[in-house]
């Protein structure tokens, strides 16, 4: 397993996300999914990247470009796991 600051070195972006607002928290995702996409680490519609900031849970999709997600389509749970944010898409299997 990489060390957390190599990891962010390599992508390129700060992956702290301590009091990130949630739009702001969702554009991180996207921007994660576009640099693990370029970097070979997920796959066009493949896989699924969570977040978890205090008591929410943001899942991208499942069966959607990872590289072309917008702040829409980002769902968000709650510590009990209830969708608080459903999209007009399908959760991801990877989800709690």
């Amino acid at each position: 397993m990489e060390h957390a600051t190599s990891l962010k070195r390599k992508i390129g972006v700060d992956t702290h996300t301590h009091n990130i607002p949630n739009k702001e928290l969702k554009l991180l995702m996207i921007e994660l999914c576009k640099k693990f996409y370029k970097l070979g680490w997920l796959t066009g519609s493949g896989g699924s990247i969570s977040i978890r900031e205090d008591d929410m849970i943001y899942i991208t999709p499942s069966g959607v470009q990872k590289d072309q997600l917008n702040v829409d389509d980002i769902f968000v749970l709650d510590r009990n796991f209830n969708i608080l944010n459903k999209p007009n898409l399908a959760l991801s299997s990877c989800a709690p």
